[in-house]
């Protein structure tokens, strides 16, 4: 597993990338990626229906949720909604090795920046660790903890706060 701090997200993503690929041998075929991950698409969107959580595509890139309200707050321990996502998505994300996961989380902004930053990467650590727990292979995981950076609501209310403690999964194809 390999944890990144926001400022050295992208090309620390690339290294990690690399050093996968270099270590698993092979990479998807530039024919072979985009079928791969459409086939992950439809699985996850079928395995997060009526969660609230949504399963995007990005070029390569699936993106999952944002899905808010996934902790308590100053809480590292995943909210039971979040349990059950990551529960019911561990048997695709293992079926489907040949992915990089990026767990990114987010805090509220109660708090000193730099407890929220600290907050972030622990609540990004937890989930990754409920992965590993469930055989996800720790190399194919990437841990972000933003803070309170980038909020989708107002910290002014409860609800806003709650929204901003989220979670958003990046599933990225090995290939070159």
């Amino acid at each position: 597993m390999a944890v990144l701090d926001p400022g050295d997200y992208k090309a620390g993503l690339k290294r990690r990338l690399d050093a996968l690929l270099d270590r698993e041998g092979s990479a998807l075929g530039a024919a072979d990626v985009g079928y791969y991950m459409e086939v992950q698409e439809a699985e996850l969107k079928r395995l997060t229906a009526g969660t609230g959580v949504s399963v995007r595509r990005r070029g390569k890139t699936l993106q999952i949720g944002p899905w808010n309200r996934a902790f308590a707050s100053g809480s590292v321990q995943p909210a039971a909604a979040t349990r059950k996502v990551l529960a019911a998505i561990v048997p695709m994300l293992k079926e489907y090795n040949r992915t990089l996961i990026t767990v990114h989380c987010y805090t509220d902004s109660r708090g000193a920046a730099a407890f929220n930053r600290t907050l972030s990467r622990r609540r990004a650590l937890a989930v990754a660790h409920r992965l590993i727990e469930a055989g996800v292979a720790a190399g194919r995981i990437v841990v972000v903890g933003h803070g309170e950076s980038d909020p989708v609501a107002s910290n002014a209310t409860a609800r806003g706060r709650a929204r901003n403690r989220r979670i958003a999964l990046e599933l990225q194809p090995l290939a070159h």
